[in-house]
C-alpha cells in the first residue's frame, strides 16, 4: 500500500512540475531558428560583468591620475613651497606611482 502511494505521489509530482509549475517560455523558443543565433554567454553574464567593472575601475584610476598630475603641476608652479605642500607632493607622487602600477597590471 505504501509503495503504491509513493509511486502515485511521484507521478503526481511529475505531472504538476510539467504543468502547473512550468515557467513561461520565452519568444525565442517559439522560433527555433532564433535560438541558434543567441550567443552562449547570455546564460552566464558574470565574466562580462567583471570585465566591465574592471574597465570602469581602470577609467576611474586614469581620471584620478590625470587629476593628481594636474594638481602636482599646479603645486610645483608655485614660487615657494610650504612644508604642507612638500608633504602633500610626496603623498601625491606615491599615489601616482601606485595608480600607475595598478593600471599596468
Amino acid at each position: 500500500m505504501i509503495f503504491y502511494m509513493m509511486v502515485g505521489l511521484l507521478l503526481f509530482s511529475g505531472v504538476i512540475s510539467f504543468t502547473v509549475f512550468r515557467h513561461p517560455v520565452k519568444s525565442s523558443a517559439a522560433h527555433p531558428a532564433m535560438q541558434d543565433q543567441q550567443p552562449n554567454n547570455v546564460k552566464s553574464p558574470h565574466p562580462l560583468d567583471a570585465g566591465f567593472a574592471r574597465i570602469l575601475e581602470t577609467g576611474s584610476d586614469l581620471k584620478r591620475t590625470l587629476d593628481l598630475k594636474e594638481r602636482v603641476e599646479t603645486t610645483l608652479a608655485k614660487g615657494r613651497l610650504t612644508h604642507a605642500d612638500s608633504i602633500w607632493l610626496e603623498h601625491a607622487l606615491d599615489s601616482l606611482q601606485h595608480l600607475q602600477h595598478k593600471i599596468q597590471h
